[in-house]
């Protein structure tokens, strides 16, 4: 929606003012953490009050914190798949309490075969929500000029089928962007209803047709960072064509839309940017870049901590070095667990009115009797996996995220997340963290100035372990000298791993090496996970590192790969 500048800043900056009482409000709440979790445990037990589960585990509205936790264990989505799934036959009493409101279930991959449906009460949805409005509070206050200019949102599909009940089932990041309120919309360069489109390269070409209209256009965020590279290529992929229909009001393939998306995107398309259409085609003979196609283009919101470092090189050469990042937080369909507030950080502050929050420290994890710290018992420097309890009915909830205190806001934690506790590489006792892995090729590729590859690192049990890197055949030629490639590897996960620098030098652990694969190996992944485990390609992230040994079996059995694995 092309509204001009001057009508945007009357309409939008009492809307921003307004907004911005969310953000003061939330710093004001890092002060005393304590109230705000006693508050928040009660809010989550009253949205489970009288259901099944709270009976049989005798939860009540009134419970203390520590009761609570004597009450019931930490464990994962297993332990509440048989009362979700009784949720998702319609019998909502199992898990809610009669005044629940259940708005959806956001779909996600699981770690086993089976996806996550994770409930979505009408509470649960409105703490999301609140969590982005203080986010953008933020964006808004280092960023002035990005409220008045046009925000490319890249969300999921909303709906992607109902329950046999007729809920919804689909993203929540699409109900999100479905749901934004009408006087806020002035500022996306793509309406809301572009999420309805199912097919991903479909849904993403209509956006960008419609986007590059929008020369204001100063932010473009989406979660996953493999999103925004797949944006850089396509749109130059795509390039003559999108050219092409910006000049004529035209749409490619349109018979591949339904007739309710060309409906609604009718007018936006068969507006001629004959103008527009010029600049482009002179200005990218070569390549259509981000910054020709948006050149007011300044910040990029995703995530960019743990294992999607490996993507920022990437991220840096497709939209220029003078590009800023803004990470995401912590967040999954769960819950929305942390809040930056800083450009070029991972960190973000614990969203202390999100979720109810408990960490495990990092060596009590698979003990018996495992200790559990409420959020101002951290302490900066160490790691913990992190606990939650939500209003979409997930209680004592080990999401199996591994973060680091990075320091305090106030009285409440600033954290980092590193990578999922199931990421842990264990061969002899080194324990190589996923963060420490990738943190060590990345660094090498940076110090040897390489151009940015998928690669994923997977540990080999055999008669002398060591580290595989899995690396597609058609780009092995980047690395140039493999073997000092795998010693500089090896010599930073020394650095950063003291059991590893045990193992390797007394010989427990030998040099890491390069395994081969078949070009299109991790685009056929991708496809193969997300038909076994659900969840959308934008939630997709790309295996870094991976302890799935039944993977490495597959290659070594694959037909016509044995002279890559020898």
């Amino acid at each position: 929606m092309n509204i001009p500048l001057i009508v945007r800043k009357i309409i939008g900056t009492p809307i921003l003012m307004y907004r911005m009482r969310a953000w003061t409000k939330f710093i004001d709440s890092t002060k005393n953490p304590q109230k705000i979790q006693n508050l928040k445990l009660k809010q989550i037990l009253s949205e489970i009050d009288g259901s099944e589960f709270a009976r049989k585990l005798s939860l009540h509205v009134n419970m203390p914190p520590e009761e609570f936790r004597q009450a019931i264990e930490v464990a994962g989505y297993e332990r509440m798949r048989p009362w979700i799934d009784r949720v998702l036959k319609g019998d909502k009493e199992a898990l809610f309490s009669r005044k629940s409101e259940l708005l959806m279930f956001a779909l996600t991959s699981g770690t086993t075969a089976l996806s996550k449906h994770v409930p979505v009460t009408r509470t649960s949805f409105e703490e999301y929500r609140r969590s982005w409005t203080i986010w953008g509070c933020g964006v808004a206050r280092d960023w002035p000029e990005i409220p008045n200019g046009g925000v490319l949102n890249f969300a999921s599909t909303a709906m992607s089928h109902v329950s046999t009940r007729g809920i919804p089932i689909g993203s929540i990041s699409g109900m999100l962007f479905r749901a934004m309120h009408y006087t806020m919309r002035f500022t996306n360069s793509v309406p809301p209803y572009i999420s309805d489109v199912e097919d991903t390269e479909r849904r993403l070409y209509l956006a960008l047709r419609l986007a590059l209209t929008r020369q204001d256009t100063r932010m473009l965020t989406t979660a996953n960072p493999s999103t925004l590279i797949s944006v850089a290529k396509r749109l130059n992929l795509w390039r003559d064509d999108l050219i092409r229909d910006i000049s004529d009001g035209t749409l490619l393939n349109q018979n591949a839309y339904s007739d309710s998306i060309l409906k609604q995107a009718s007018s936006a398309i068969k507006t001629k940017h004959k103008n527009l259409a010029k600049r482009l085609e002179k200005d990218a003979k070569e390549t259509l870049t981000p910054k020709i196609a948006w050149p007011v283009l300044q910040l990029l919101g995703v995530w960019t901590g743990g294992t999607l470092v490996s993507y920022l090189p990437e991220i840096m050469r497709l939209y220029g070095k003078d590009i800023q990042l803004r990470d995401h937080g912590l967040s999954a369909s769960e819950a929305r667990m942390t809040i930056p507030f800083n450009d070029q950080d991972a960190s973000g502050v614990l969203n202390i009115d999100g979720a109810f929050f408990e960490f495990i420290p990092i060596a009590d994890y698979d003990q018996k009797k495992r200790r559990a710290l409420f959020p101002w018992e951290l302490q900066v420097g160490e790691d913990y996996y992190i606990i939650i309890s939500t209003c979409g009915g997930l209680i004592r909830y080990d999401i199996s995220d591994v973060v680091r205190c990075t320091g305090f806001l106030n009285k409440t934690p600033c954290l980092k997340f590193l990578n999922k506790g199931s990421q842990i590489g264990n061969l002899t006792g080194e324990k190589l963290s996923a963060w420490q892995a990738i943190t060590g090729v990345s660094k090498t590729v940076a110090s040897r100035q390489l151009p940015s590859f998928e690669y994923s690192i997977m540990p080999k049990f055999d008669s002398s372990p060591h580290y595989v890197i899995l690396i597609e055949r058609d780009k092995i030629s980047i690395i140039q000298e493999p073997l000092s490639f795998l010693q500089q590897v090896d010599q930073s996960w020394m650095s950063l791993n003291i059991e590893y620098a045990d193992k390797r030098r007394s010989g427990r652990l030998t040099l890491p090496q390069i395994l081969p694969v078949e070009n299109g190996f991790f685009a056929r992944l991708k496809v193969e996970k997300m038909k076994k485990q659900g969840g959308t390609f934008e939630q997709y992230k790309h295996p870094f590192f991976s302890v799935d040994q039944k993977l490495l079996d597959q290659i070594s059995e694959r037909p016509g790969l044995e002279e890559l694995c020898s």
